[in-house]
């Protein structure tokens, strides 16, 4: 699942988190030490980026939107949730 997540992460989420999962200045924040990916239920992950961030949402540390899905509504539940899997596995561990 980690292999298959690593490519879809490239494919739908690199643009506005890095390569490296580690963030873009001014696009997306870094994902490999987000509490949101790391922490709790792989299930709950999953549900917060079906859903998104909007402007307003106390989550909102860019001052810009994460459009449902990441702007990719075609993903399945298992592909996000290989995704959070990949993440998972090249978390940064304090």
């Amino acid at each position: 699942m980690v292999t298959q997540g690593e490519g879809l992460y490239r494919e739908a989420c690199a643009a506005c988190h890095g390569q490296d999962a580690r963030g873009v200045a001014n696009l997306g924040p870094s994902l490999v030490d987000s509490a949101v990916i790391l922490e709790g239920e792989a299930q709950a992950a999953v549900a917060f980026i079906r859903k998104g961030v909007a402007l307003d949402d106390p989550a909102n540390t860019t001052g810009l939107v994460m459009p449902p899905s990441g702007g990719r509504p075609d993903l399945s539940d298992q592909q996000l949730l290989a995704i959070v899997e990949y993440l998972r596995a090249r978390a940064v561990v304090p």
